[in-house]
């Protein structure tokens, strides 16, 4: 008998499908280390790096105190970032972070103005993809959603808002 997957499988397997896909044939690449303060850890913190891409926002680059075992949402919010899911997808989609992008304000898309309704998972080419990176060691984009995301002093978080053009390697 055929059974249907569970929701949050299905939606786990579209983040991992969305990922490789915007990674494969990408003109562009960005290496997270290139980003402000990336490549300088905080021994006793988190480091959290922001690049927001098209959306013409400063980025980020802050320590966030951190003890044991830390959520990335609680990270982020230490960090001064709110974090918004999608409506269908609330706890696995990361569709706005520190307000962006705006639920009323557009930017360009592939040569038209778009807003982010945040209703479904984000377009292929306008989201936010996860990075992490343990001390010492190389980024790795993340393969879970946002709650599933976990750090420890001495670990990274990089965040970068895609169009496409620009994905981290």
């Amino acid at each position: 008998m055929f059974r249907n997957p569970s929701p949050r499988l299905f939606a786990a397997a579209a983040v991992a499908t969305l990922a490789v896909a915007s990674l494969a044939g990408c003109a562009t690449k960005a290496d997270p280390a290139s980003w402000s303060g990336a490549a300088s850890e905080c021994a006793n913190g988190v480091q959290v790096v922001v690049d927001y891409g098209i959306l013409e926002h400063a980025a980020v680059s802050k320590c966030v105190a951190a003890v044991g075992d830390n959520g990335a949402k609680k990270v982020l919010a230490d960090a001064g970032l709110s974090v918004a899911g999608t409506d269908k997808y609330p706890d696995l989609a990361l569709c706005r972070l520190g307000g962006l992008p705006s639920a009323t304000k557009s930017f360009q898309l592939d040569g038209k103005a778009y807003t982010e309704p945040c209703k479904d998972f984000p377009p292929m080419n306008a989201y936010w993809a996860i990075w992490t990176k343990d001390a010492g060691q190389q980024w790795k984009m993340a393969e879970v959603g946002i709650n599933d995301v976990h750090l420890v002093p001495g670990s990274s978080i990089a965040l970068l808002f895609g169009d496409g053009s620009k994905t981290p390697a």
